[in-house]
């Protein structure tokens, strides 16, 4: 299956976030078949690195339903707002230890 436009836009933006460019690649099934499973030395933002795209392709999924069913859009800029805050919300119920934290000067 293709990503739509919205999709990469969104894939872009998170793996730039991320640091990680260049993970769309091309379909859905081979940017997941191929997502890095620990590409951080920090465990935080391998967690993150995880979460993301269920969190991303849920997001998607509701906003082409809105589009299609509601005959509604929001701007990409939204969506991205509401991802931030469902992962920021889904880190933030974590208990961490300090095990958790040690990174490199880059992450």
């Amino acid at each position: 299956m293709q990503i739509c436009p919205l999709g990469r836009r969104l894939w872009e933006k998170v793996t730039f976030r991320c640091r990680k460019e260049g993970r769309v690649l091309g379909d859905i099934n081979n940017t997941l078949r191929n997502w890095p499973q620990k590409p951080y030395q920090c465990n935080i933002l391998n967690i993150l690195w995880q979460i993301v795209p269920g969190i991303l392709m849920w997001n998607i999924w509701k906003e082409w339903n809105r589009q299609i069913f509601k005959d509604q859009a929001i701007q990409m800029e939204q969506v991205w707002k509401i991802m931030h805050n469902k992962i920021q919300e889904t880190l933030s119920t974590k208990c961490w230890s300090q095990e958790d934290f040690p990174s490199t000067p880059q992450e």
